[in-house]
């Protein structure tokens, strides 16, 4: 399904077939809706997303705004936004939504399902019904702009735990607060 929305060229019609390498995008009221065997893609307004097929199944790398997706256990499929990788944990059917914020910056909701998250060579877990702000450190560009020749940034390790924390912290304080409250007092 698609409304107000482009594949690579030309207008997105519903049933059209995406071919590797094409990119989905949306206007600013548009949302498309992609079948990708048993899992799905959704875009919502100001979307953009690229596909690649992989030896391991389905690359979708969101190039701007939001996209939630749906998928069975063992689905084959794997979101990047920026440099972090998102996928559903293995043997989980997942519901997700992903915003890129900006470059450095995207949001991951998990609805259903642990999430794997992979970002600069380390992995975490989301776990359901859960929501995270993901910062992603800058790294040096090389001459293109593309870091070529240089090994790969280790990024977000320090902002991520910190967030994690942050909110661990939170839901340790209330459950001592609640317990600590007596039931008789007005």
């Amino acid at each position: 399904q698609s409304d107000h929305a482009r594949l690579s060229a030309g207008e997105a019609l519903s049933g059209a077939t995406i071919f590797d390498g094409d990119t989905v995008t949306t206007d600013s009221s548009g949302t498309m809706r992609i079948r990708l065997g048993g899992s799905q893609l959704f875009l919502l307004a100001s979307s953009s997303t690229s596909l690649q097929r992989t030896s391991d199944g389905i690359h979708a790398v969101l190039r701007q705004g939001s996209v939630v997706m749906s998928s069975p256990p063992d689905p084959g499929i794997e979101l990047q936004a920026s440099d972090v990788r998102i996928r559903p944990k293995v043997g989980q059917a997942a519901l997700m939504q992903v915003t890129l914020v900006s470059p450095e910056e995207l949001l991951v909701t998990s609805r259903r399902g642990e999430l794997e998250l992979s970002i600069g060579g380390e992995e975490h877990i989301i776990p359901a019904e859960t929501s995270y702000r993901v910062l992603v450190a800058p790294g040096e560009q090389g001459p293109q702009g593309n870091g070529a020749g240089r090994p790969p940034v280790r990024v977000a390790r320090n902002r991520l735990l910190p967030v994690i924390l942050l909110g661990v912290a939170a839901a340790t304080a209330i459950i001592v607060w609640r317990a600590t409250v007596s039931p008789d007092q007005p």
